[in-house]
């Protein structure tokens, strides 16, 4: 059970990381090229460190790279913001990618909160 959860949190995180990147292509040019590296910086960290986090073999290192990756979700909850503020993402864009982005963010909560990290 609690691999299957974290397989499903990484998987969905490689998801969400494959449709920001989509996405920032389309964002306009020079205006908008520091966001667009700061939005897909903070969304591949977040596979990265659960990826990190699992290859680990205590229970602290796990805790730690998913606090990590949960952090990371809050970064990009607030870039995602900005964008749409400045009309990068319309506002479909914004609620399918905020609504990813708290899914992969409870299932890290809850990895964290069951000690099951």
């Amino acid at each position: 059970m609690q691999d299957d959860c974290r397989t499903k949190v990484w998987l969905k995180s490689r998801y969400l990381l494959l449709a920001i990147y989509k996405i920032t292509e389309m964002f306009p040019g020079n205006d908008s090229s520091k966001l667009k590296s700061q939005i897909r910086k903070s969304c591949i960290a977040i596979p990265a460190n659960i990826s990190r986090g699992f290859s680990g073999y205590k229970t602290k290192d796990l805790r730690h790279f998913v606090g990590i990756s949960l952090n990371s979700t809050s970064e990009l909850e607030n870039q995602l913001q900005y964008a749409h503020d400045r009309h990068f993402l319309d506002n479909s864009e914004y609620k399918k990618l905020t609504k990813e982005t708290d899914d992969i963010k409870d299932m890290l909560t809850a990895i964290l909160s069951t000690g099951n990290a």
